[in-house]
């Protein structure tokens, strides 16, 4: 649930174009650097490599501008966890550009966003990680994603007032199902359902409801229209006619228990359909199908791997089955984590 700006103007308005310790407006072909890519970070997902050569040719100019330096560590950070896999190579180039900008500015609220990410996602520092949200608390995404860090703790009323907060700084954040997955993750499923509906009229072709709706029906048990909802993804991710026919077959023999086999056991392309990429998603599998022990075997290779997407397992109703299993009680120590 990522908050994406959708104009390059609203940065400009946030941060300004100007470096602020030198008061003086930036060359031109700085300026222009840092808007286009400021552009493609917020409105062509996929061009994150093309931003991120404008930004370091930017830097090469115009080394101490905080403008700069904010977006070197959002592209840098996106480059780190894409494909919801850790990029180790990118995580240095992040690490050392986010100590820069908070040496120049210690205050600096994008700074301490990124931090607090960094150590909930990589470095599962916890404690640390929440006094540097805190810091970071102002605009519409900070409260995202200190609400998305609050209900991986399981700390529902409050993710859900920063969510809200979210929804009241950026008017797109309505049409986001944040609400409903916080609704979802505290049991509460007659009230996801509800904002699901709200959403309904708005978001019928987002890929992000579809994901939401099927998850919420498979928790409520019916399984015919989360079947449903994961052929509408599997259909979108890429999967074939052929895929589909066989896994309708599973399904009719033995439901959605069959139709996860089929994913685990059967399907070899792997593509997204909702369910992070492996091996989170096999873990995920491997659950609806009844193979616990397997299920945790993939959990302890994400967990290895520090796959962003299981630092939510705690929350995660998937994952309701396992929750007396020694080896899951484990595992959430390791991530600092507790039912």
């Amino acid at each position: 649930m990522m908050v994406v700006v959708a104009c390059a103007a609203y940065y400009g308005k946030v941060t300004g174009l100007y470096s602020s310790e030198k008061s003086h407006e930036l060359p031109y072909q700085v300026k222009q650097d840092l808007i286009k890519a400021r552009y493609l970070l917020a409105n062509h997902p996929g061009s994150e490599t093309e931003a991120l050569s404008l930004l370091k040719s930017a830097d090469a100019l115009e080394p101490n501008n905080a403008s700069i330096l904010e977006s070197l560590v959002s592209v840098l950070f996106t480059k780190s966890i894409q494909g919801d896999l850790i990029r180790a190579e990118y995580i240095i180039a992040f690490d050392l550009t986010l100590k820069k900008l908070l040496n120049l500015h210690p205050d600096n609220k994008v700074a301490h966003l990124y931090r607090a990410r960094s150590l909930f996602l990589f470095e599962r520092e916890h404690m640390l990680a929440d006094k540097h949200f805190q810091h970071s608390l102002k605009t519409a995404n900070s409260h995202s994603h200190y609400g998305q860090f609050l209900l991986a703790h399981r700390q529902f009323k409050l993710a859900l007032q920063h969510i809200n907060q979210y929804q009241l700084l950026d008017p797109s954040g309505y049409s986001s199902e944040s609400v409903a997955w916080v609704y979802l993750m505290s049991g509460n499923f007659a009230q996801a359902f509800k904002e699901l509906e709200k959403l309904k009229q708005y978001s019928k072709g987002s890929y992000y409801y579809h994901v939401c709706l099927q998850a919420l029906y498979e928790v409520m048990g019916d399984e015919i229209k989360s079947f449903d909802e994961l052929i509408w993804l599997m259909k979108k991710g890429g999967y074939t006619d052929a895929d589909i026919a066989a896994i309708s077959t599973n399904f009719t023999k033995t439901g959605l228990k069959g139709a996860y086999t089929w994913l685990l056991r059967v399907d070899q392309k792997r593509l997204s359909i909702g369910q992070y990429s492996p091996p989170m998603s096999l873990a995920r599998y491997a659950v609806s199908a009844g193979d616990s022990k397997l299920a945790i075997s993939y959990l302890q290779q994400a967990v290895a791997q520090r796959q962003p997407s299981v630092m939510w397992v705690a929350t995660d109703p998937k994952f309701n089955a396992i929750h007396n299993e020694v080896d899951f009680i484990s595992l959430l120590k390791t991530l600092n984590l507790s039912l």
